[in-house]
C-alpha cells in the first residue's frame, strides 16, 4: 500500500483518475476514452492521453499505472491460482472415486470462473391497484399462510382518558 501511495504523489487528480481509468478498463479502452472519462475535454483528450502514458513526459503517472498493473496481475495470479487448485482437488477426488466430493469441487471451479448464476425471481404485486375487498382477501390468504403457533395474538382495550 505504501508503494501505491508513493507512486500517487504529486499527480493531479485527472491525472490519478486517467491511470485508474485505463489500468482498469485495458485493454477494452483507448487512452482517448480513459481520458475523456478522467474530465479531459474531447479536444484535448487524445492527445492528453498519449502524453500521460508517456515515460518521458509523465514519469510519475507511468511510475502509478505500473504499480497499479501490479496489484492487478496479483490478484489475478491469486485468481488463477484459486482455479488450479480446485481443478487439482477435482482430479485427485475423481481419481480416488470420490465422485461427490469431485462434482462438487467442479462445481465450485465453475462457480469460480462465472459459469454459474443464481437467479431469483421476486414477485411483487402492486397493492394499490387493488380494491378494499381485494385487500383483505389478500390479507386473510397472507394470514391463513402463517402458522397460528408462532403468532401472538395482541388486542387493545379502549380506555379514554379524562
Amino acid at each position: 500500500m505504501k508503494k501505491l501511495h508513493l507512486a500517487r504523489q504529486k499527480l493531479t487528480p485527472r491525472q490519478q483518475s486517467f491511470a485508474e481509468i485505463y489500468v482498469a478498463g485495458y485493454p477494452d479502452i483507448t487512452k482517448t476514452e480513459a481520458a475523456e472519462k478522467a474530465g479531459f475535454s474531447k479536444k484535448i483528450a487524445s492527445k492528453i492521453g498519449s502524453q500521460l502514458t508517456n515515460a518521458d513526459l509523465y514519469p510519475r503517472v507511468v511510475s502509478y499505472m505500473e504499480t497499479l498493473r501490479d496489484q492487478k496481475s496479483s490478484s489475478y495470479r491469486d485468481y488463477l491460482r484459486h482455479l488450479k487448485r480446485l481443478d487439482t482437488l477435482a482430479q485427485k477426488a475423481e481419481a480416488k472415486g470420490q465422485y461427490a466430493a469431485a462434482v462438487n469441487a467442479e462445481f465450485r471451479l465453475g462457480q469460480a470462473a462465472g459459469f454459474y448464476i443464481d437467479k431469483k425471481e421476486i414477485k411483487v404485486e402492486d397493492l394499490t391497484v387493488m380494491s378494499k375487498d381485494e385487500l383483505i382477501k389478500k390479507i386473510e390468504d397472507l394470514q391463513n399462510e402463517i402458522p397460528t403457533e408462532k403468532t401472538i395474538d395482541i388486542t387493545a382495550d379502549e380506555e379514554t382518558n379524562k
